[in-house]
């Protein structure tokens, strides 16, 4: 390709403020079922805590939803961590891991 790429480096953290593993068949199923619900182009929160990871989606005056999956987590700061994804491909990401379980930096 000609031309100059634009620097995407800079879109990736270098350094993560907690961890967390957990089942990658129970992220999947529950990314899912937040795809649901989550208007499109709307992304899933995932929000990090001591020993579980909980996903939400759509807005608070429509239909929402919640879900929560166990993990394994190692909060470096002692604060919960909270990101937001694209569940499509959040879940493209998740299904094409060969581990179980998963490692997520947050």
């Amino acid at each position: 390709m000609d031309g100059q790429l634009p620097d995407h480096k800079g879109l990736w953290p270098t350094t993560f403020t907690a961890t967390a593993d957990l089942d990658a068949t129970e992220l999947a199923d529950a990314v899912e079922r937040m795809a649901l619900v989550a208007e499109r182009g709307h992304p899933v929160k995932l929000h990090l805590t001591d020993g579980a990871l909980t996903l939400s989606a759509g807005p608070a005056d429509a239909a929402s939803a919640r879900d929560q999956v166990t993990a394994t987590t190692d909060l470096l700061t002692g604060a919960p961590v909270t990101i937001a994804l694209n569940p499509g491909v959040l879940l493209d990401g998740v299904t094409a891991l060969k581990t179980d379980p998963i490692r997520q930096p947050g």
